[in-house]
């Protein structure tokens, strides 16, 4: 795909040459004087429309020389974060009117290519970031025309930070955003033939952005000083990131940070109801059989790292070793007695299964002792999935 658009890049820095060529002319491919020629109108004929004027001034911009002058803007509104993922992150501020009725947004967005470096100086509209379908420092603005937009085709982008931390510190110098065709298939850029430029005053990006679901106080998302809960969505403070995955680069191993605005003792844990959002749960000892002021002690399947939990008892299952039971998220309790949950519901067979630390404890023929955690400690008394998982 990339090799595809590199011939779309091609294209880009030719008509960016073409243009540059004719701004440095007058309007009949004569090179420029210091002194105004208003002869001039691009049709090589120095008249225009027959009459040596062409609109008025002999090019129909108003000076006769056949430039097309950038229309001057600013960034006026706060900056906010669109989105985040594995591909690519992007961020988004108000400017004043582009055009008769409309509100761009100008938008930085930052896409992963192979060998792409996002720290450092970069020179806009060159290399892969002379087209909308390669780059991987992409600054552009919305226009009033389906399929077109105003793309970076000059400037100087500077990053003292990496955008996908979600903390920025970048300054923009000199950027010229100019009309550009986009193809819905590709992405790629084409620019438009005398078409319109946006000039932007120079500015600078430095803050730390959550995202829009983040109801705390925005300082305090992945500040690297705490796990901050009930804030909307999940602080990635809160991951557990004790021991790293094999396929995980960005992971460093490090001690899990203290947990902000939950009671002493309490974890911060995935919302039964609400996917994407933590809350806090007080803890309990299933083990050793210390249960909860309130509630369910409820032991770890697997989701809170070790730690055993107190729940209300309408999210534990009634049912008895060997009975229906249904899972709702990541509540798969069941047969409460004496305050504590003593059973596990299976989510493929929807039955209570009974619990176990040993194979030996496993009554029923050709079942095992399925770990929660690891290969030790407390599991359920299942058979064997199907496939061996």
């Amino acid at each position: 795909m990339r090799v595809k658009h590199s011939m779309f890049v091609a294209g880009i820095v030719t008509s960016a040459l073409l243009l540059s060529a004719c701004a440095s002319s007058d309007g009949d491919g004569n090179p420029k004087s210091s002194e105004t020629d208003d002869a001039g109108d691009g049709d090589g004929d120095g008249d225009g429309d027959g009459d040596g004027d062409g609109d008025g001034d002999g090019d129909g911009d108003g000076d006769g020389d056949g430039e097309v002058a950038c229309t001057d803007r600013a960034v006026t509104g706060d900056w906010l974060l669109a989105y985040n993922d594995s591909v690519g992150v992007e961020y988004f501020a108000q400017m004043p009117p582009a055009e008769t009725g409309s509100e761009p947004s100008l938008r930085l967005l930052f896409e992963r290519y192979g060998d792409q470096t996002y720290e450092g100086t970069f020179e806009l509209g060159t290399g892969d970031d002379a087209n909308f379908g390669t780059c991987g420092h992409c600054i552009y603005a919305q226009a009033n025309d389906f399929g077109r937009a105003y793309f970076a085709t000059a400037g100087t982008l500077e990053l003292k930070s990496d955008p996908f931390t979600q903390k920025m510190d970048a300054t923009i110098k000199g950027l010229v955003l100019s009309e550009v065709e986009i193809d819905g298939e590709t992405r790629s850029s084409t620019l438009i033939e005398g078409g319109k430029c946006l000039g932007v005053a120079d500015f600078e990006v430095k803050d730390a952005f959550a995202p829009l679901e983040w109801t705390c106080d925005t300082a305090d998302y992945d500040d690297g000083q705490a796990c901050h809960c009930n804030c909307g969505t999940e602080d990635p403070d809160c991951w557990d990131q004790s021991n790293c995955g094999p396929f995980d680069p960005n992971c460093t191993p490090s001690d899990p940070l203290p947990i902000a605005d939950c009671d002493t003792g309490d974890i911060c844990a995935p919302h039964p109801d609400f996917i994407g959002q933590t809350t806090c749960m007080p803890t309990c000892d299933w083990e050793n059989k210390v249960g909860c002021d309130t509630g369910i002690c409820a032991f770890d399947p697997g989701f809170y790292g070790g730690a055993d939990t107190c729940v209300d008892p309408v999210r534990v299952s009634t049912s008895d070793i060997g009975g229906p039971c249904s899972v709702n998220m990541f509540e798969p309790w069941c047969k409460p007695e004496g305050g504590f949950a003593l059973g596990y519901c299976e989510e493929l067979a929807q039955t209570c299964r009974p619990l176990c630390t040993d194979d030996a404890e496993c009554t029923i023929t050709d079942e095992t002792c399925r770990r929660f955690n690891g290969d030790t400690g407390l599991g359920y008394c299942g058979p064997e999935p199907s496939g061996g998982e």
